[in-house]
C-alpha cells in the first residue's frame, strides 16, 4: 500500500518544499543583469495547497492525453492477440544474445534522444521494448533503465535534439554546430559509461529455470500482454504498422529546418496550403488544426496514436466494439501514470504563475553573485536547482539568462554545457521529471528502488561533468 502512493507523496513533498521556501525567500525578477526583489515574499497560503495541484492538472492535461493514447494503442495491440507473440518471438530470437540486445536498446534510445530529442515519440515504444527485455529475463528496473533511463541520459548529452541542445542554443544565442565535435565526444563518454553501468549490474538478469520468470519475482510481468488473448493471426502486419508509426514520428517530431537546415517538409506543407478551391485551402482544412512535419507536438502525437489504434483494429478485424474495448482496457491500465505525469509539473506551474518573478530567480541571483564573473561551481548548483524548479529547461534558462550576460561570450558554451548536463542529471532522479514519472508508474518501479539503482551512475557522471567543466574553463 505504501508503494501505491509513493510517487504521489514524492511529488507533493516537492510541492511542500516550495511552499515552505515561498514564506522566506522573496520572489525576484531580472532587471538588466541583477535581480530585483522589491515585491517581497509571495507565500502560498492554505487554499493554495488545493488550488495549485488542480491548476497543474488542468494546465498540463495534454501529457495525460499522451499516456492515455499510448495505453489505448497497446490495449488494441494486446486485443489483436498477436502482440504477445511478437514480444515473445523477438525475445526467443535473441536467446543467448540477451546482453547484446540490451546494449543495442541502450545505444538506440540514448543516441536518438541525444540527436533528435523526441522524448515523447520514443516513449511510445518504451512498453514494447520493456516487454521484450522482460521476456528475455531482465528485471523490470533494468528494462526501465535501458529505455526510460536511456532517454534521459541522451538528454544529458544532447547534441542536436529539440530538447536540451536546441534550448541552450536558443536562449544563450549560440549556433547549432558550435562545439559539435566535443558534444559528440561527450555523448560517447556518457553512453559507454551508462552501458558499462547497466550491464555490470548483478541484479540485471533473472535466471530462468524452465519457466519464463521465477515465482518470487512477481513484478516481472510483460506489460500490456495477456497470454490468454494470444492468436494464430499473422504478426507481419503489426510489425509493418509499428515500423510505419516509428517513421512517421521520426519525420514529424524532428525539426529538420532548425537542426539541419532541411526545408523539405516546410515547403511541402506550403504547397498543400496552396491547393485551393474557391480560395479555400482544401487539403489543410480537411487535415484540420495541425502543424507541418518537424513541428508536431503532444497534440498531434496523441491524435496519431488514436488513429493507429483504429487502423490496427481494422486490420485485425476487431470491429468497432472490439477496438474500443481494447482502447478502454489499455487506457485503464495507465490511469495512474496519466494522473502523475500531469501533476508532476506542479513546481513548474508555480514558476509560470510567477510570470518571471520567482523565488528561483532570487536564489540563482544570490548564488551567481557569490563570485565575481563566471564560476563553474555556482553555475553547476544553479543548473541542479533549475532541474528542481522547472521540468522544461527552456523556461528555466530563459528565467535566468540575463544573469550570464556579463560573463563574456567565451564562457557561454561552457555555461550551456553545465546547465544542460546538471539539469538533466536532476531529471534522472527527481519525482517531477515527467518521463521518469511515466516510466516508474507504468512499470511499477518504486522511486526508492530507482534511486538506489541509478545513484552511483549519477555521482559518476556528476564528477565527469565537473571535471570537463574545469578543463573547459582552463582552456578559455
Amino acid at each position: 500500500m505504501k508503494k501505491k502512493y509513493e510517487l504521489f507523496k514524492a511529488i507533493m513533498i516537492c510541492f511542500l518544499v516550495y511552499v515552505f521556501l515561498s514564506w522566506f525567500i522573496p520572489a525576484g525578477s531580472i532587471s538588466g543583469t541583477t535581480v530585483e526583489t522589491s515585491g517581497g515574499i509571495a507565500p502560498v497560503g492554505l487554499f493554495g495547497l488545493f488550488y495549485y495541484p488542480l491548476l497543474t492538472i488542468a494546465t498540463f492535461i495534454q501529457y495525460a492525453a499522451i499516456i492515455f493514447a499510448i495505453g489505448a494503442l497497446y490495449g488494441v495491440l494486446n486485443k489483436t492477440g498477436v502482440y504477445g507473440k511478437l514480444v515473445k518471438n523477438t525475445a526467443k530470437k535473441f536467446e543467448r544474445k540477451e546482453k547484446k540486445f540490451l546494449i543495442g536498446i541502450i545505444v538506440l534510445f540514448t543516441v536518438l534522444s541525444s540527436v533528435l530529442g523526441i522524448s515523447y515519440g520514443l516513449l511510445v515504444f518504451v512498453p514494447l521494448f520493456v516487454g521484450i527485455l522482460v521476456a528475455m529475463g531482465f528485471t523490470n528496473i533494468t528494462a526501465l533503465a535501458a529505455t526510460i533511463g536511456s532517454i534521459l541520459v541522451g538528454s544529458i548529452a544532447s547534441t542536436y535534439g529539440l530538447g536540451s541542445a536546441t534550448q541552450v542554443v536558443n536562449v544563450l544565442g549560440l549556433k547549432m554546430n558550435d562545439n559539435i565535435l566535443p558534444k559528440f565526444a561527450f555523448l560517447v563518454i556518457v553512453l559507454v559509461l551508462y552501458v558499462v553501468f547497466i550491464v555490470g549490474k548483478k541484479s540485471s538478469v533473472v535466471e530462468k529455470k524452465g519457466k519464463l520468470l521465477k515465482k518470487e519475482n512477481k513484478n516481472l510481468v510483460i506489460p500490456f500482454v495477456d497470454d490468454e488473448k494470444e492468436s494464430s493471426k499473422n504478426v507481419k502486419p503489426l510489425v509493418i504498422m509499428l515500423v510505419f508509426l516509428a517513421i512517421l514520428l521520426f519525420l514529424s517530431m524532428t525539426n529538420w529546418k532548425f537542426m539541419f537546415g532541411v526545408e523539405l517538409f516546410d515547403n511541402f506543407y506550403k504547397q498543400l496550403e496552396d491547393i485551393k478551391v474557391n480560395n479555400l485551402s482544401v487539403v489543410t482544412k480537411i487535415l484540420g488544426t495541425t502543424n507541418a512535419f518537424g513541428y508536431w507536438t503532444s497534440y498531434e502525437l496523441s491524435a496519431l496514436l488514436v488513429i493507429f489504434s483504429f487502423v490496427i483494429g481494422w486490420i485485425y478485424n476487431l470491429g468497432l466494439n472490439g477496438t474500443l474495448e481494447g482502447m478502454k482496457d489499455g487506457a485503464l491500465k495507465v490511469i495512474k501514470p496519466a494522473f502523475l505525469i500531469s501533476l508532476g509539473s506542479i513546481i513548474f506551474t508555480m514558476m509560470l504563475v510567477g510570470s518571471g518573478t520567482t523565488i528561483f530567480t532570487t536564489i540563482a541571483g544570490k548564488l551567481l553573485a557569490l563570485t565575481k564573473g563566471f564560476n563553474f561551481a555556482t553555475t553547476s548548483v544553479v543548473g541542479l536547482l533549475t532541474g528542481f524548479f522547472y521540468n522544461d529547461m527552456y523556461y528555466g534558462l530563459s528565467a535566468i539568462n540575463g544573469l550570464f550576460t556579463d560573463f563574456g561570450s567565451d564562457y557561454l558554451p561552457i555555461i550551456g554545457f553545465i546547465l544542460q548536463s546538471m539539469f538533466n542529471l536532476v531529471m534522472l532522479i527527481c519525482p517531477t521529471s515527467l518521463i521518469l514519472l511515466s516510466g516508474l508508474s507504468m512499470f511499477d518501479v518504486s522511486l526508492k528502488d530507482w534511486f538506489k539503482y541509478i545513484f552511483k551512475f549519477v555521482v559518476e557522471l556528476l564528477v565527469i561533468v565537473l571535471a570537463i567543466s574545469i578543463i573547459l574553463v582552463l582552456m578559455v
